[in-house]
């Protein structure tokens, strides 16, 4: 499993902020309370153990400081090798436990069990936090808003913003128009009550459209991108094969030749993005995503990028997968989560978790369609650092040349049923 491609210029976040997501990975029920301090002392034992096995980092400010993509993709590799036991042990006891708490089931299976899908009622609380950087602008901002279909049903919204504004709760999000206030930030808040299950296979009433074959099969559109390299992946499988044996043959290449961890955003090609991940083997829950619907695409098999929350009360975060038109089945889902959850094992049950079928969450987008813009430009480059909070989880989005705060996302779930 090779080490992705860094350098000491990218290896900016200081040690106890690569604790805290450290904790996430493998010890989000221990990230608050009373567990906590003793969960912070492993999870600092773990990454000196990681610096100890050649993760790299530098001196910054006196003090270590790391890249945390290489952080991520290091602990990744330890789990996947066995390198380090105890560190598999809490990260797949975490991941599971995450995946499996909306509905209730023990961490400590041996295989995945069938999903629940009785209506559970959630309520979910979004609150994005903005940097203003130009007093008096004009400033339209946004938070997402989960998508209302056969599988989620809004009874109860709310949303409201730290400075007087134009608030709008709509079907595709929620809008804040306003004036920058000076020298302070901007906080636009949501909350969410409703009832989901999960994922049913349905047999679809009529086929699609014209007009969506064209939309879910171009070959250009953001991150699903069809160059000469991954058409010639796509192709590269035997005569007479079928959607279903596409999607199972490129689902099985990346679940056992390459690894899930975290990319550096500014490392892909715009033109071509996809392609790094085909060159270094790895990727992450939206670049995998993208590159099955890719795939897909130049097969002429329609296909989208779907995205929204995971539920767990413990740890509830934003996340990718890909839904896949299956002839007589409709749209599919995919969701690579299963790597994680089998740890890399190719042989484990685990990594089919989430094959064609998905648990309760809490979807917001369905590109192109459906996309949540929170109405900042993010940096060329750019870091996500996620922490616990205590009612669920903040990420920050951090200029990763200077270190600026560009806006922060906080997420809570609250089961109600």
């Amino acid at each position: 499993m090779r080490p992705i491609p860094a350098s000491d210029a990218t290896r900016t976040v200081g040690e106890a902020r690569i604790v805290e997501l450290l904790l996430l990975q493998g010890w989000a029920f221990e990230a608050r309370g009373a567990a906590r301090p003793a969960a912070e002392a492993e999870a600092r034992a773990a990454l000196l153990r990681l610096v100890s096995a050649d993760l790299p980092s530098r001196v910054l400010n006196g003090a270590r400081g790391f890249d945390p993509s290489e952080v991520v993709c290091a602990l990744a590799a330890a789990v996947a090798t066995g390198s380090d036991p105890a560190l598999a042990e809490r990260r797949l006891a975490s991941g599971r436990g995450l995946a499996w708490q909306p509905t209730g089931w023990a961490t400590n299976l041996a295989a995945p069990p069938p999903l629940d899908h009785r209506p559970r009622r959630f309520r979910v609380t979004i609150e994005r936090r903005f940097s203003v950087a130009a007093p008096g602008r004009r400033l339209r901002l946004g938070l997402p808003a989960p998508i209302e279909d056969e599988r989620l049903r809004i009874s109860a919204s709310r949303a409201w913003v730290s400075e007087a504004a134009d608030c709008r709760v709509r079907a595709d999000g929620i809008d804040a128009v306003l004036e920058a206030p000076s020298g302070a930030a901007v906080s636009l808040q949501a909350m969410f009550e409703f009832e989901a299950r999960a994922w049913l296979p349905t047999t679809p009433e009529s086929p699609l459209s014209p007009a969506d074959v064209d939309l879910y099969t171009r070959l250009d559109e953001g991150l699903i991108k069809v160059s000469p390299r991954v058409a010639a992946f796509a192709s590269d499988g035997p005569a007479g094969e079928t959607a279903r044996d596409l999607v199972r043959r490129v689902w099985d290449v990346l679940m056992s030749r390459m690894a899930c961890g975290q990319v550096r955003y500014e490392d892909l090609h715009p033109r071509a993005p996809l392609d790094w991940v085909l060159e270094h083997g790895w990727f992450d829950c939206q670049l995998g995503a993208a590159l099955i619907a890719a795939v897909c695409r130049a097969r002429g098999v329609p296909a989208r990028l779907v995205g929204g929350y995971t539920l767990a009360t413990a740890a509830p975060f934003q996340h990718y997968w890909v839904e896949v038109w299956l002839t007589g089945q409709g749209w599919t889902p995919f969701d690579l989560w299963g790597w994680d959850l089998a740890g890399g094992d190719s042989r484990s049950p685990w990594r089919d978790a989430f094959y064609g079928q998905l648990d309760v969450r809490m979807t917001t987008q369905r590109l192109p369609r459906r996309f949540s813009n929170p109405g900042v430009r993010l940096p060329r480059a750019w870091r996500l650092l996620p922490r616990a909070t205590s009612d669920g989880v903040e990420t920050e989005f951090m200029d990763a040349e200077t270190g600026a705060l560009v806006y922060a996302e906080r997420v809570a779930v609250e089961p109600l049923s």
